[in-house]
């Protein structure tokens, strides 16, 4: 490739030498041909009148001669249209007799040129011959190269070169213009020249066939001349390629660079470009590039040779450090499970005097790993004996048992998909497997005590479930215990101490239980049992023995010391039980029902109780309840309350009843979910809704005098005691804007009996706050009329169940009769209820009663009825 390089800068050379020779020949042969054009355009100029037609034909043929390259010579002149017929004469005596404005055509034909106001044409041209002359008349300005010329010649009064326009006759290739003026002297300023220009003379020279005899023979040379308007593009005047050679692309391998000389073509400049050959030494370049090439191809081999040594050798290092470099720990074998490789992660957590050595064998090594419980490691062999593990990844435990691995076993491949051995991966997680062992522990046990939290104990209850399922020959049960006054504990020892009773029990109850039990602690001072026996007799055995542990059992704090008791509820699993829950709510039923007992007592589910369907039923109503509060969807009944003296009478108190609507939607009585309300402390969240509901109906009332309808209001024993329901009467007072006095809240007897103290501070409230107050249900209670005189109630309700019979049982008459003159003594209005008949209205007039309430009066309808008919009308 050098050699070649050399060869051809000697031939460049070489070429350049001969292309300087030939230019500055083309340069003095310009110059005279210049002079030749100038000299006749100055003999013209000088002349009177200038030259005739045979003048003309002499000068010009003498030019001819002096000038090989040169073609043909031709005057033109700038004719005036209105001037033509005369010219025609003029050229007519200097012997030209047919004179027409002509122009060439797209087909090079002379086609007569139309009417122009002035025309620059052909009025003498040599040679003069039959085909010549018929250029005579043709049109400068119509040839869109020449005009620009003809007008920069006369501006600069200087020779002018161009290309020939398409078509034009002859060989020539180039055009040389010089112009001539009016009088005698040339105008001195390029507008004058412009005014006074009458024409000028034009020479057609062949340029390339005289650049082809200025270049030596068989050199070569390609050749090119472009001429360089000052308001134009660059116009090729001819370009030639001269080669020795076919042109292949290897003669292009060291192609020199063309040679570039500016020349002058009178006043225009031009570019002479000279390309010399590229293929004239193309065999030796062509031995040179073949022994480059071979150089190179050799040079390359080695080179990648070398390269891929080390990268091999680079990749090797690399996944050596990378070994080196990592925490897991890899070991390698062969086809034959031979290790030939263990990496230092290894070496550490095997230890030094464990590990493996090479040459080993790899089932050796995989022996010494056992199972966890559940197996979660297992091999089965491979190709050539390899090993894999049965999953992705598994757990696996050394043989030193503080060490926990996962462990990856893949075959390694050749390029031919050829087993050629093992690669044994190994993640110590052995601190990930005690963190997760301890969380796992820690999501079933409770943490004050140990033993098994709400989530282990279900657990359990569902495995029993599915034995039993199963039809296993078990029986099992579960079983709540719920402290007694653990509550006390906590607050007069303290809460360590109540920590302390919790653990204590823990430990002594599981050592009364059979292996088979299971106790946990539910939450709080709740526990949960799991009992499995052959026979329902052994469970109660048990459970009587947890029962009876209970009643001698006490504890002793730092400075007091408690007895302490629980009660305890049981349920059998059954064939029945479809579900955890099914299981759990018959438990939570049975300790309910050891409470309400009186606490202190052990109480075992069975679904034939009278009772136990009760408290069913209440759980069943929950959750409609919780629906019903969440949707909105309890509604208002009104019942009338009117003066007993006169029934007939259009009524104007009210009393406000609760309805759920069932599924068809018919009212729900009211007995069937407020003691599931009360039980499951639902019945303040309902009271609000009542109070809401009765002052947002009843909002619009506020137009008609307050005592002339008022409506009663319950309120539970819940509320009674609720100090916030003051707060929530006065808020819902100012949302709805309705009057105190048309409200009267009714409080049971019981409810007041059982918190006295906070019914009395409610009932100052009310009654400080313009509401009336009932007590309802008075009778009921065991209790004497000595505390009425302490609260300050506007009405006594009569108990029902002394009036519905008071015209047939003579002490329900004398009960009334009593009610009702205390209530009097004391300046109370009583209420009768549960009035059905006539008989039974009369009575309560002859006992001067004052109002009455009942079912012969009208049963309770929607309240929204009641506001659709404003009152007027009574269902």
């Amino acid at each position: 490739m050098l050699g070649g390089y050399y060869w051809h800068n000697k031939e460049y050379n070489y070429y350049h030498n001969l292309a300087d020779e030939t230019v500055v020949e083309m340069r003095n042969s310009m110059v005279a041909i210049i002079s030749e054009l100038r000299s006749l355009g100055a003999l013209h100029q000088t002349s009177f009148g200038g030259f005739n037609h045979l003048q003309y034909q002499r000068l010009s043929q003498g030019l001819i001669d002096r000038i090989p390259l040169a073609q043909e010579t031709a005057r033109y002149e700038i004719i005036k249209h209105k001037d033509l017929d005369s010219y025609r004469k003029e050229l007519q005596y200097h012997g030209v007799f047919e004179f027409q404005p002509k122009f060439l055509d797209s087909k090079g034909q002379l086609i007569p040129l139309d009417e122009r106001e002035s025309y620059t044409a052909l009025i003498d041209y040599y040679p003069a011959n039959p085909i010549t002359r018929n250029n005579i008349g043709l049109d400068l300005n119509q040839f869109q190269s020449l005009h620009p010329a003809v007008m920069e010649s006369v501006s600069k009064y200087n020779t002018i070169a161009t290309a020939v326009p398409e078509h034009w006759p002859g060989q020539a290739d180039t055009i040389l213009m010089f112009p001539t003026y009016l009088g005698q002297t040339v105008p001195l300023s390029p507008v004058d020249r412009q005014r006074q220009t009458d024409g000028g003379y034009l020479l057609t020279l062949d340029i390339e066939q005289w650049v082809t005899t200025l270049i030596p023979q068989n050199c070569g040379f390609s050749a090119s001349i472009a001429v360089l308007h000052d308001s134009s593009d660059p116009q090729d005047l001819f370009s030639f390629t001269a080669s020795l050679l076919p042109d292949r692309i290897l003669h292009h391998q060291f192609k020199p660079r063309p040679f570039q000389y500016k020349i002058k073509l009178g006043a225009t400049p031009a570019q002479l470009t000279l390309a010399p050959p590229s293929g004239i030494y193309l065999v030796t370049l062509m031995k040179a590039i073949l022994l480059g090439a071979a150089l190179l191809a050799l040079y390359i081999l080695l080179s990648l040779a070398w390269s891929a040594r080390r990268a091999t050798s680079g990749i090797r290092e690399r996944a050596l450090v990378t070994l080196c470099s990592i925490d897991d720990a890899v070991i390698t074998a062969d086809k034959h499970n031979c290790i030939d490789y263990v990496n230092p992660a290894a070496r550490r957590l095997f230890g030094n005097q464990r590990c493996p050595k090479t040459g080993s064998d790899l089932t050796a090594l995989i022996n010494r790993f056992k199972e966890i419980d559940p197996p979660e490691f297992t091999f089965r062999p491979e190709i050539a004996g390899a090993y894999r593990l049965s999953s992705r990844a598994r757990l696996a435990m050394l043989t030193d048992p503080l060490k926990v691995v996962k462990v990856r076993v893949s075959p390694l491949y050749d390029s031919h998909s050829n087993q050629v051995g093992t690669v044994l991966a190994m993640s110590d997680i052995s601190t990930e497997h005690a963190l997760s062992k301890e969380l796992a522990y820690q999501a079933m046990h409770d943490p004050l005590t140990g033993i098994a939290n709400r989530r282990q104990f279900e657990h359990i209850v569902n495995e029993a479930l599915c034995d039993t399922l199963a039809r296993k020959q078990k029986s099992h049960a579960v079983a709540y215990i719920d402290l007694d006054q653990f509550k006390l504990i906590n607050d007069t020892a303290g809460h360590a101490s109540g920590d302390k009773l919790l653990i204590n029990l823990a430990t002594e109850i599981q050592s009364l239980l059979d292996p088979a039990a299971g106790f946990a602690r539910l939450g709080g001072d709740e526990f949960g049992l799991f009992l499995a026996a052959e026979s329902v007799a052994d469970i109660n055995r048990q459970i009587q023995a947890v029962y009876n542990f209970f009643q001698s059992y006490h504890f002793q704090s730092e400075t007091q010391l408690f007895k302490v008791r629980a009660s305890i509820g049981l349920a059998h699993i059954r064939d029945d039980h479809k579900t955890v829950n099914d299981v759990l709510s018959e438990v939570d039923l049975a300790c309910y029902a050891a409470k309400d007992s009186g606490r202190n007592n052990l109480f075992i589910y069975d679904p034939e109780n009278t009772d136990t369907k009760e408290r069913h039923g209440e759980m069943q109503c929950l959750p409609i309840l919780q629906a019903a509060l969440k949707n909105n969807s309890f509604s208002i009944y009104v019942q009338a309350i009117v003066k007993a003296s006169c029934d007939a009478a259009e009524p104007t108190r009210f009393e406000c009843l609760l309805r759920i609507p069932n599924q068809k939607g018919e009212p729900v009585a009211p007995y069937r979910f407020i003691l599931a309300a009360e039980r499951y402390d639902m019945m303040r969240d309902i009271d609000r809704w009542v109070i809401d509901a009765v002052f947002r109906n009843i909002a619009h009332l506020d137009d008609t005098p307050a005592e002339a309808y008022s409506f009663a209001i319950n309120l539970s024993g819940q509320s009674a005691t609720d100090t916030r329901l003051p707060a929530y009467i006065d808020s819902m007072l100012i949302k709805h804007k309705v009057s105190p006095k048309r409200i009267c809240f009714e409080l049971t007897e019981t409810a007041v009996i059982s918190n006295m103290a906070q019914a009395q501070e409610l009932i100052r409230y009310l009654r400080a706050g313009g509401f009336s107050i009932a007590l309802d249900d008075f009778g009921s209670g065991a209790s004497s009329f000595g505390y009425l005189k302490h609260l300050q109630v506007d009405y006594l309700k009569i108990d029902g169940q002394f009036v519905k019979e008071i015209t047939t049982n003579p002490i329900d008459l004398e009960m009334v009769r009593s009610i009702n003159n205390v209530g009097h003594a004391l300046g109370i209005k009583t209420i009768a209820e549960f009035v059905e008949t006539r008989e039974t209205m009369k009575a309560l007039e002859d006992l001067s009663v004052d109002y009455a309430q009942g079912y012969y009066i009208n049963r309770p309808y929607p309240m929204s009825q009641l506001l659709e008919l404003n009152l007027t009308e009574v269902a």
